[in-house]
């Protein structure tokens, strides 16, 4: 064999071998990402512009459906509702996005009139849930094709549905066949904190979806190391049935508010809409920081979305703002630093 035969395999080999050392040491990029409000307005360039000073990576697009408490009807793409969640304008969103470099998350939810909670959603005939059932179908699956023409590259099949997520399995498994047919990104369903051990179809799926809202302290204003130490258990947890599926957490929505107690029980807050009270800018730092460096470093974490982000960034600088949006709060800095610093 020829010196020069014996160089080249050398240096085939050679590039063979810090291919496979590269594949096996490089990991994922972590999902640093925003759960993006859908008005009635077209979203523009300069609303997606703004998001980029807290360094995220993913943007979750929502259209919401409609049902009534009691009512097995599934409301979706009606003239009377908001043009950004409607296929025209989850369609634009997109566009706009890719053309700014992120990647996009699909996150169907359903709005349930007259009862408040999606998660408490049920009904009593099963002629009722079969026509539920059939206009949640009809609903998912539309959305699915449409991920799937614009490129999306994750879809979530549910969002919070305790009940019917629980106690109808058969359901799930035919939905996720049947939009597994017409979509062929990444899928994952975003539980509720308190419901996600109960799904049974997390290995049909790519990720195991949690919205995380789990309540951590009743203290007005608990420190990072309180916070850490209260998410101990939960982690461990967390990490073991990772294992288990042998998939990702993935956090569908994360955040808190800027007011006291606000790493508690969050359902119990006052809404922001009447919240006439003192805010607390420092537990809500303190509270993202916590769960950043509890779970970021994680490589079991995909990476999550926070909740939530107006398009309008110039609107949301009043000083009476309680809510869940970090824009033009001090948390802002808290984010950018951890979705910067992350691969």
């Amino acid at each position: 064999m020829s010196k020069h035969i014996i160089f080249y395999i050398c240096v085939l080999c050679l590039c063979l071998f810090n291919l496979n050392c590269s594949q096996k040491t490089s990991t994922p990029s972590k999902i640093n990402g925003v759960s993006l409000v859908s008005t009635s307005e077209k979203v523009t360039s300069e609303n997606l512009s703004s998001l980029k000073k807290i360094n995220p990576n993913w943007i979750a697009l929502i259209p919401y459906a409609f049902c009534r408490a009691g009512e097995p009807e599934v409301y979706y793409d009606s003239k009377k509702q908001w043009r950004g969640e409607r296929p025209e304008g989850i369609k634009h969103a997109a566009k706009l996005a890719k053309k700014q470099g992120f990647k996009l998350m699909l996150k169907p939810q359903i709005w349930v009139g007259g009862e408040g909670w999606t998660g408490d959603f049920t009904l009593k005939s099963k002629a009722d849930w079969q026509t539920w059932q059939n206009g949640y179908h009809n609903y998912i699956l539309q959305l699915a094709k449409l991920a799937e023409a614009e490129e999306i590259e994750l879809f979530c099949i549910g969002t919070e549905l305790k009940i019917i997520a629980t106690e109808r399995p058969v359901f799930w498994q035919g939905l996720i066949k049947d939009v597994e047919k017409v979509y062929h990104g990444k899928l994952t369903y975003a539980a509720n904190w308190d419901n996600y051990q109960n799904i049974n179809f997390w290995k049909s799926l790519d990720y195991i979806g949690i919205d995380a809202y789990f309540p951590l302290s009743q203290s007005k204003k608990p420190s990072v190391e309180e916070l850490k130490l209260a998410w101990e258990k939960t982690a461990t947890v967390l990490k073991k049935i990772s294992q288990q599926k042998e998939k990702p957490i993935l956090f569908t929505e994360y955040g808190y508010r800027n007011i006291d107690k606000a790493a508690g029980n969050q359902w119990e807050l006052p809404s922001s809409r009447h919240y006439r009270g003192e805010l607390n800018n420092d537990v809500q730092s303190n509270a993202y920081r916590a769960f950043y460096e509890t779970f970021w470093t994680k490589k079991w974490v995909a990476g999550g979305f926070l909740w939530k982000w107006f398009p309008k960034h110039g609107q949301m600088k009043s000083k009476k703002n309680s809510g869940y949006s970090p824009q033009h709060k001090p948390v802002e800095n808290v984010i950018s630093e951890y979705y910067r610093n992350q691969p």
